[in-house]
């Protein structure tokens, strides 16, 4: 069966039997199809099939095979997929001549396209391009995806004219993208050699054309930074009206500086001869010049730049104390808020510099004065821990670093690591022995170390070798531990010394009083007891049944027989039963906190620990004492630079990226930190806070709590049973018979201390 050009069926079934029969014939079209591309490609010729190499039976079928890829007869471009977008040249511009004149511009460019594509037009949104021919039919503009005017043309030859109207011509006009040629004519004079970029043509100004005058202002602030060596920083405001246009504004940099960056977002550079030019265009603009001191700074002279450079200038000095301090002369002194100075620099004191006035700089000390100390604070938690053996801490110092550049803890402290704003320091033996630290680099500080505590229960307040301004402290305690005062620190708020106040002095007082007129010291004694340890764990009910019941029985005992006796007895009665009452279940809650102390609530929702880094044998990792070695930085010093350039962009700065370890430094991880809480207290100081400053913490271990907890059990007991009014003998033989099981019952079901699984 012979496959011709025939048409291919309509109707309906005869069309699906047809395709059937035709399906192996266009399969073997469309690899042959394929094989004469590829091989194109490979030879890097035109991939237009020749028909003369396609079979008879099957050209008619070309078109048809090519109807979804209307790219395929479009050339290759060299070195580039040709499966990617810009793999083919669909459209080639020819030479666009443009004919501009004060009032519009007349342009004409021929395309050769091998598929239907978007022409890009000269012109952008204001100016865009006006009757639009394309082989002498007028043809619409629209606008494509990039917002630049575009015609559609189909494959084929075409000549494209069209005008663009102003009424002020503008300095430059946007051409099609991949135009190699431009024939330009500016008011009918040919113009050669061109001034343009790849996308767009200077087009200059009309000599006879109404336009905004040129004109040219600055503003200048220079900012003079003490230090080794003297910085100088120019910062030129531009105000700029008429055309773009190129600017010499003279040689900004007084004798003895030399130029190291210039930025701005105009295009700007410094000549051989310390000229500062720039290409400017009409409205505001800014470029900041950097110079260093070839010589120690003792004076700087302004320089005399002439015209547009202003005639007077405003400086800004910023001084190092760290390095010396120093006094000014010369000219005189402004207010800044008042000279516009920019924000950064308002708060240094300024001076107006006219062209030969010089500011001197006299050295009055080296170095900082005995006064001038480092400004921190210390913020630190502390954990005990549960066998009250050591303690671990973290700490947050803040501040600013003045002086020493280093920090170290001295023992009982051992620091495990410390982070800074930057990232992991690297924890190195002090200059004495058995201390350890890190070398800071920041002015404000911030940094966060964590590391041990061993020792007793007297530590230093700050345990760094710096005097702090503030320090506070929030002591964590694990459970069956409490904290009753703290000599030493300023506040101990939650400390159980600190908790009383008169008042609460006075309640006790009149409490035990009304004890001892009613049974001397026989129930005085207990009652006091009883009121002083128990006083914050009892609470207000207790307390005020205690007391009412107290003065309930002194009234029995002060009234004559009759019916306010009886009912102040009654009154009693209800009052003990009350206090019973609400005993029993502050006795549960002593008892089961005695005997199960981790059952006490925490303040605190927490992790009870942060899993602590193990080796691969699963053992914890011991703290090795941090090693001694010398920490070099490297740093890159640019050489002397004659001239400087800028490209218009963004003003800014980029710091320079410092190797502050040696590479093979291992930065300390350190241990995992505890992160449980079961009672805080929070210790503060205020003013000065030395070194040598020491705390003592007097902590009740696990034994006295629970003894004191099971004593106000018994206590409480033994006054209802004596306020109930029982036989003295009797009494004595009920409170033993309590005290005795609860005692040995405290020692049996006394837990061991737990400790972690090693």
């Amino acid at each position: 069966m012979s496959i011709g050009p025939a048409t291919a069926p309509t109707s309906g079934a005869a069309r699906r039997r047809s395709h059937r029969a035709l399906r192996p014939a266009r399969l073997a079209l469309i690899a042959l199809v394929g094989v004469l591309g590829a091989g194109a490609a490979l030879a890097q010729s035109a991939p237009s099939l020749d028909p003369a190499a396609v079979p008879t039976e099957l050209r008619g079928w070309i078109d048809w095979v090519r109807h979804d890829d209307t790219r395929a007869a479009c050339p290759l471009v060299s070195g580039v997929d040709p499966a990617q977008p810009n793999g083919r040249a669909c459209a080639w511009p020819g030479p666009l001549a443009i004919d501009a004149a004060r009032d519009g511009a007349r342009f004409a460019q021929r395309w050769t396209l091998y598929a239907r594509a978007a022409v890009a037009l000269p012109g952008e949104a204001a100016t865009w391009p006006q009757a639009v021919t394309v082989n002498g039919a007028a043809q619409p503009v629209v606008a494509c995806p990039d917002g630049r005017p575009c015609v559609f043309l189909a494959a084929g030859a075409h000549e494209v004219r069209g005008r663009i109207d102003w009424s002020t011509r503008p300095e430059s006009l946007v051409v099609p993208p991949g135009t190699g040629i431009v024939e330009l004519a500016l008011d009918g004079s040919r113009v050669f050699p061109l001034e343009r970029s790849p996308d767009r043509v200077w087009l200059g100004r009309a000599a006879e054309a109404v336009r905004e005058a040129d004109s040219l202002s600055l503003v200048v602030h220079r900012r003079l930074a003490d230090g080794v060596p003297a910085l100088l920083e120019t910062r030129v405001e531009l105000r700029v009206t008429g055309a773009g246009r190129e600017e010499r504004l003279g040689a900004p940099l007084p004798e003895g500086f030399a130029p190291t960056r210039l930025d701005g977002d105009v295009p700007a550079r410094l000549d051989g001869a310390g000229q500062l030019i720039a290409q400017v265009r009409p409205g505001v603009h800014r470029l900041i010049l950097t110079a260093r001191a070839t010589a120690p700074l003792t004076q700087v002279t302004a320089p005399a730049v002439g015209a547009p450079w202003p005639a007077e200038e405003v400086w800004s000095f910023a001084a190092d104390p760290q390095l010396r301090v120093v006094e000014l002369s010369g000219p005189p002194a402004i207010d800044a808020s008042q000279a516009g100075v920019p924000g950064e620099l308002a708060m240094l004191p300024a001076y107006a510099m006219g062209a030969g006035t010089t500011l001197s700089v006299s050295e009055r000390s080296r170095g900082l004065s005995d006064q001038d100390q480092n400004r921190l604070r210390l913020s630190r938690e502390l954990w005990f821990d549960f066998d009250g053996g050591g303690a671990s801490f973290r700490d947050r110092v803040s501040g600013e670093m003045l002086r020493g550049w280093r920090l170290d803890v001295a023992p009982p402290f051992a620091l495990a690591r410390a982070e800074g704003p930057g990232g992991p320091l690297l924890v190195t033996s002090g200059r004495e022995a058995g201390w350890s630290g890190v070398e800071v680099r920041e002015r404000q500080l911030a940094l966060t170390a964590a590391g041990r505590i061993e020792g007793g229960r007297t530590i230093p307040v700050g345990g760094w070798q710096e005097t702090f301004d503030a320090v506070e402290t929030t002591l964590m305690l694990p459970p069956g531990y409490l904290l009753y005062a703290a000599p030493g620190a300023d506040s101990a708020g939650g400390a159980w010394v600190e908790r009383w106040t008169l008042l609460d002095l006075f309640a006790v007082a009149f409490i035990a009083l009304l004890a001892f007129w009613l049974g001397r010291l026989a129930l005085a004694l207990p009652v006091a007891v009883l009121v002083v340890l128990g006083y914050f764990e009892l609470g207000a009910a207790l307390l005020w049944l205690v007391l009412l019941a107290l003065a309930a029985a002194l009234a029995v005992r002060s009234l004559p027989e009759g019916l306010p006796r009886r009912i102040a007895n009654g009154a009693r009665l209800v009052l003990v039963a009350l206090l019973a009452l609400f005993a029993l279940p502050f006795a549960a809650s002593q008892l089961t906190r005695a005997l199960y102390p981790q059952l006490e609530p925490t303040q605190a929702t927490a992790s009870e620990f942060v899993v602590r880094r193990r080796s691969d044998s699963g053992e914890p990792l011991p703290a090795a004492p941090p090693p001694e070695i010398s920490m070099m930085a490297e740093a890159t010093v640019a050489d002397d630079a004659s001239k400087l350039a800028v490209r218009g962009g963004v003003v800014g700065s980029q710091a320079n990226v410092l190797t502050r370890y040696a590479l093979d430094a291992r930065v300390q991880a350190g241990g995992g930190d505890p992160d449980w809480t079961w009672r805080a207290y929070r210790l503060g100081w205020s003013g000065p806070v030395t070194p040598a400053q020491t705390v003592r913490l007097v902590v009740s271990p696990p034994w006295l709590t629970r003894t004191v907890r099971v004593l106000t059990v018994v206590l409480l007991a033994f006054v209802i049973v004596m306020l109930a009014g029982v036989d003295w003998r009797r009494r004595l033989r009920l409170g033993a018979a309590a005290l005795a099981p609860t005692v040995l019952a405290g020692l049996v079901l006394a837990p061991a201390v737990a400790g972690a699984q090693s």
